[in-house]
């Protein structure tokens, strides 16, 4: 299966309890290729990207009946999760002082976006791969609207700068 075709849930979330509720699936469907496009506009790989996902729709499941708006409560938590992932490689670059290097050398793009910190990384992959508008990404980043204009004006100023 291509990772552009909606996966079933993952075999915990089938067996939890006494089945997925029908919204969780469609939303599962539905959702859970662009909350791993945003993660790996975020962390720079699909595997990670994958495993955020499946984490965090592993505890939207088990939140479900209690969430009001689950898909920005998914994209925050992705949004969460990937800059916790992108902070847990910069401590260990530093403690191992090993230079990493991106997993997509061919790719400019993502080489520029790795360049970036994690917060005006995550703005930009919830500003132009997921479209939310600022408020939305104030909101996904727990920031002011203001931050989240700042954080994206400065993110494309960099990457302008990388790309030339």
């Amino acid at each position: 299966m291509s990772h552009t075709e909606a996966a079933d849930p993952p075999a915990e979330v089938r067996s939890y309890g006494s089945g997925v509720d029908a919204d969780f699936e469609a939303f599962y469907r539905s959702e859970r290729q662009g909350l791993v496009g945003l993660a790996r506009a975020t962390v720079g790989d699909h595997a990670t990207a994958e495993e955020i996902v499946h984490d965090v729709l592993a505890k939207v499941y088990l939140r479900w009946a209690r969430i009001e708006e689950p898909l920005r409560y998914a994209r925050r938590a992705v949004a969460n999760a990937s800059r916790n992932e992108l902070r847990r490689r910069s401590v260990r670059r530093r403690h191992l002082e090993v230079t990493v290097t991106s997993t997509l050398d061919a790719d400019e793009l993502f080489d520029a976006l790795a360049k970036l910190r994690p917060r005006e990384r995550a703005a930009i992959a919830l500003r132009y791969y997921s479209d939310l508008s600022y408020a939305d990404i104030a909101e996904a980043l727990e920031c002011r609207e203001s931050t989240a204009r700042n954080l994206v004006h400065r993110a494309l100023e960099h990457l302008e700068a990388a790309l030339g």
